[in-house]
């Protein structure tokens, strides 16, 4: 079996997706992790990331037909392996017989192994279920159908990788890679997602920011200011849950929408302790830049008008320091 699954990114709504029924716009995105798995004799997963190659074998649990636990070594598959255990065993059904998978990441890091930001672990969780989901014989929707079927692939990925996070994940990583394209995406205990094949970016480039921001610890902070100034915090919020449905809705264009998310983005990082500015900032009528995500590590640099590229104008070695053109992803592809 061989399959690719793209990465993510939340263009707008980064906090509000933490709410039960908080919308945000996500969009699945080049590169592609490379999964690929065969029968062996007993499990083994190999993870390939940014110029490291760890290899996952659980210890065999006397009178198990599952493996046991190796946190110490790549804890996001302990957590796929423990949900999908769980999810077989409530349903009476068979543990699969063993495989050797290789997830393979390296797109995702830059020339440093420095994470490029586009969600490499939420890939690798996709695709992990969906491996196993197949060698246990489970109907899957390959990550296609309506949000509402909550297919075992997708149900897995998601309460694994929240279990990765201590149970704190909107979930909104796992559903854009997992469906593919540009989406409404909907927190809460059971996300939902609503595809928007008409929207379509302007030209766009993404670049790192300055440093990377612990989205933890960025959630903590966000979680600490609503408490101390509630009013200021869901006026921001309430702000940015009306203009992501307006640009879910194409009542506003993603130009004007995400210029003024910038905006909101900016208030709301300076009101809860995040800086959301980017370092290199831009600001101008046929050029701007917005921070994804928490904080200020990864931008989006968007072009309209007259200019080709969002780089234009740039010299040769600033544009080569852009990261790379954003290129949307479709959703996971079977190979073999």
């Amino acid at each position: 079996m061989r399959l690719s699954v793209a990465g993510n990114l939340l263009l707008a709504g980064e906090y509000l997706v933490l709410e039960e029924g908080g919308p945000g716009l996500a969009l699945a995105v080049e590169p592609r992790l490379l999964a690929s798995a065969h029968p062996a004799e007993r499990w083994q997963v190999t993870a390939i990331m940014g110029g490291q190659r760890i290899v996952w074998q659980p210890p065999v649990l006397a009178g198990a037909a599952a493996p046991g636990a190796n946190a110490a070594a790549l804890p996001l598959v302990d957590a796929i392996f423990a949900v999908a255990r769980d999810y077989l065993a409530a349903r009476s059904l068979a543990w699969p017989a063993p495989l050797a998978i290789e997830l393979d990441s390296g797109a995702f890091f830059d020339a440093a192994g420095r994470k490029a930001g586009y969600g490499s672990s939420a890939a690798g969780a996709v695709a992990l279920a969906m491996l196993l989901c197949r060698q246990a014989g489970l109907s899957t929707a390959d990550g296609a159908g309506p949000a509402a079927e909550s297919p075992p692939d997708l149900l897995i990925a998601l309460d694994g990788h929240r279990r990765l996070q201590g149970g704190r994940g909107s979930g909104y990583d796992i559903f854009t890679s997992y469906h593919g394209g540009l989406g409404l995406f909907r927190g809460g205990r059971r996300p939902t997602w609503q595809a928007l094949p008409d929207l379509r970016l302007p030209p766009a480039r993404l670049y790192a920011g300055a440093r990377a921001v612990a989205s933890g610890g960025a959630v903590a902070s966000f979680e600490a200011a609503r408490r101390q100034q509630p009013d200021a915090v869901s006026a921001c919020l309430d702000q940015a849950r009306r203009l992501v449905l307006a640009m879910a809705a194409g009542r506003l264009g993603l130009w004007t929408g995400l210029r003024q998310a910038r905006q909101l983005g900016l208030e709301l990082g300076d009101l809860i302790g995040v800086p959301a500015r980017l370092w290199p900032d831009f600001d101008q009528p046929t050029r701007y830049a917005k921070a994804l995500g928490a904080g200020n590590e990864l931008g989006l640099l968007l072009c309209h008008g007259d200019q080709s590229s969002p780089s234009a104008g740039l010299s040769d070695a600033a544009a080569a320091d852009f990261g790379r053109h954003l290129l949307p992803g479709d959703g996971p592809r079977w190979l073999a």
